[in-house]
């Protein structure tokens, strides 16, 4: 992780990513840290941060932000997160 940046319209700080292949931002769940190395898949770990499809994540565990629709993007209480600026 790179970033966690403060968005005056949300009261969750957003987690900025460098990916290979450009940049991308997520809601920054609790106990994140810049430096913070990230998952996604099926056969990520669970751990704050990792993206996981929901059939993968088991029951009880706590979920901050969620995809409505495939490469949509996640969604924090229906709304979309973006990175500022």
């Amino acid at each position: 992780m790179a970033a966690i940046e403060y968005d005056p319209n949300r009261n969750a700080r957003i987690a900025l990513l460098h990916y290979h292949d450009g940049r991308s931002a997520t809601s920054g769940p609790l106990r994140l840290e810049v430096g913070d190395l990230l998952a996604s898949g099926a056969g990520a770990e669970i751990r704050p941060g990792n993206a996981l499809p929901l059939r993968n994540i088991p029951s009880g565990t706590v979920v901050h932000a969620v995809e409505l629709r495939p490469e949509a993007g996640p969604s924090s209480a229906g709304r979309p997160v973006r990175p500022s600026s």
